[in-house]
């Protein structure tokens, strides 16, 4: 597919194919044990190590400001004993400015951004030492199906670059943006009520409801939605020092709050699950026409 960067939300260096780096990732509500932390980072030295994933968001490692300096320091320090030129990819919070639209809300990453900075100074008197700043960008209007608004991801990764340039430490440090797509893709949803659905960003605390299909998967929306936000990516990435982006996901996911897989796969889960999805086809023709222009 043209893609030499990956990442799967695991520290495994097992069965990295050969050609491809993987970015090792860590979930702060889902820790593995030291020993297995400080293996990985001996045996893939110079990783890059993501810490976090979506820590303003309910469902997912949904930990305070307070809570992640703790974790990020503790966990920093582990990783650089084992290995001193392991990079720290942080925070992964989810959007900057909007959350979303339809449902109970959660923290904006701005907020919880600027309370995390305010945190770790107020505790070690500087800024956090992240070496790459990460956000996820997702269309989250729970209002309008299906959720295909790339501009409104442009706008939030935009503010997000911005909000780093006014920040002196920060201003030239590259960003990633590690997880976007489209997280509705059919026409319409419907929830009704599951005792053993997981609550998520659209239900908070309240009972917890699964998500249902009505209508089609609209890949022909989903392929447009694609090509723009790739372009975008590509036209836009070096004046704004991006220097990577991570399509979510390989292959189709289900949210624990839905019932069907509802966004983008570039892998078909039948057969051998290495034939391209027409989503696939389209990334793969973009990232190997990027590739050539390099």
């Amino acid at each position: 597919m043209g893609v030499g960067w990956y990442l799967d939300y695991t520290i495994d260096t097992s069965s990295i194919p050969n050609g491809c780096n993987k970015v090792l990732k860590l979930k702060i509500n889902d820790m593995p044990p030291d020993k297995d932390i400080a293996a990985s980072a001996k045996a893939r030295p110079g990783s890059y190590w993501i810490i976090g994933n979506e820590p303003n968001v309910p469902g997912q490692d949904e930990v305070t400001p307070e809570g992640y300096t703790d974790a990020f320091q503790r966990i920093r320090a582990k990783i650089k004993e084992a290995d001193p030129s392991a990079r720290l990819v942080a925070p992964e919070i989810l959007n900057f400015n909007t959350t979303c639209t339809g449902c109970s809300g959660f923290t904006s990453g701005r907020q919880w951004l600027e309370e995390f900075r305010a945190s770790y100074k107020s505790k070690y008197g500087l800024e956090p030492p992240i070496d790459i700043w990460s956000i996820h960008s997702y269309d989250l209007d729970w209002t309008r199906m299906p959720m295909l608004n790339y501009e409104g991801q442009v706008r939030e990764i935009t503010s997000f670059r911005e909000y780093l340039n006014t920040i002196p430490e920060y201003k030239d440090k590259p960003f990633w943006l590690t997880e976007f797509a489209i997280l509705w893709g059919f026409d319409g949803i419907q929830w009704l009520p599951d005792k053993g659905a997981k609550a998520g960003i659209s239900q908070g605390d309240v009972t917890p409801m699964k998500a249902q299909p009505v209508g089609e998967l609209r890949t022909d929306l989903m392929s447009e939605y694609l090509r723009n936000i790739l372009g975008w990516l590509e036209n836009n990435s070096e004046t704004m020092r991006m220097e990577k982006w991570f399509v979510f996901s390989s292959h189709g996911h289900i949210e624990p709050w839905a019932t069907a897989s509802s966004g983008v796969s570039l892998l078909q889960d039948k057969g051998t699950g290495r034939e391209l999805t027409t989503l696939g086809a389209l990334y793969k023709d973009h990232s190997l026409a990027s590739i050539s222009k390099r």
